[in-house]
């Protein structure tokens, strides 16, 4: 497999949820794609991709389910002190 070919780590129901996940994956450094946006946002149901060249594959399926386990926290995610 091409080490920059784009493989699918996630699918999600919403297009938000596969947006805050890819900007989460690029702030750690790994380039992602959402793909298939528009048709999940109009039908809820046929999910929405999210895509990571197949080198950065293991480390994004990794980031991913320690986000979905409460493991790791997304940007932005973190109280605002005093509050």
């Amino acid at each position: 497999m091409d080490p920059q070919e784009l493989v699918p780590i996630a699918t999600y129901l919403e297009a938000t949820q596969a947006e805050i996940v890819r900007n989460a994956l690029e702030a750690e450094g790994i380039r992602a794609v959402v793909e298939g946006s528009h048709q999940g946002a109009l039908t809820g149901t046929v999910g929405v991709r999210l895509l990571v060249q197949a080198a950065d594959a293991r480390r994004a399926r990794t980031f991913v389910e320690g986000h979905e386990a409460g493991g790791a926290e997304m940007p932005g995610s973190a109280e605002e002190p005093g509050g």
